[in-house]
């Protein structure tokens, strides 16, 4: 089955719930070089040009004020220096969904790092948390963008859509990380997917 007929399956099939399901896929690959190069990690980060979900609340921290209220300006949840750094490291407490900084601020998140990591917003520079361009990151982020990354160096899952959402989207969304994750691992030697799975929140799973 491609992508259409198992929306069309789904859409026949699936029992009506008293929520908005998300559709997620699960791309399986094999890599000759994964269990043996240590070095092997594939990751990622795609926008999707269809949005979907809630949006994403993210904390910046930078010592640049001037910077800081062009941000606050374009809707971080919240924005601060050494002083918000304290005040998660005191409160523990989360309540954002994503943290973004600059590598001179990395030596202060250091301090919160046992808060962030189990919680798996520890800034990277190899998922956009991480870097100079502060607008622009919050921009990529208060879109509707997501990470990922693979488990157990053989399969990555994401969420591309709801079912509320028109076939026509979220084909597109498909399509758009389906290109992402394959471009990502052509770096590490893998041409295609061994499996690709579908699968609503509730619902069983559909194989391409």
């Amino acid at each position: 089955m491609n992508i259409e007929d198992i929306l069309k399956k789904i859409r026949e099939t699936n029992k009506k719930r008293n929520f908005d399901e998300s559709l997620t896929a699960h791309y399986f690959f094999v890599s000759k070089n994964s269990k043996s190069n240590n070095n092997f990690a594939l990751r990622g980060f795609v926008t999707f040009p269809n949005a979907f979900g809630k949006e994403k609340k993210v904390v910046v921290l930078t010592d640049d004020e001037k910077v800081a209220q062009q941000l606050r300006d374009l809707g971080a949840f919240k924005v601060g220096g050494t002083e918000l750094v304290e005040e998660i490291y005191n409160k523990k407490n989360i309540d954002f969904d994503v943290l973004i900084t600059t590598p001179s601020m990395m030596s202060h998140v250091s301090r919160i790092s046992k808060i962030l990591g189990p919680k798996g917003l520890m800034p990277n520079p190899k998922n956009n948390t991480v870097g100079e361009n502060l607008t622009e990151m919050l921009k990529m982020y208060k879109s509707c963008s997501q990470s990922f990354k693979s488990i157990d160096n053989k399969m990555v899952n994401i969420r591309f859509g709801k079912l509320s959402m028109d076939d026509s989207k979220l084909i597109q969304n498909f399509h758009h990380v389906t290109e992402t994750i394959l471009n990502e691992c052509k770096k590490f030697g893998i041409n295609s997917f061994k499996r690709v799975i579908i699968k609503t929140t509730m619902g069983k799973p559909l194989s391409l």
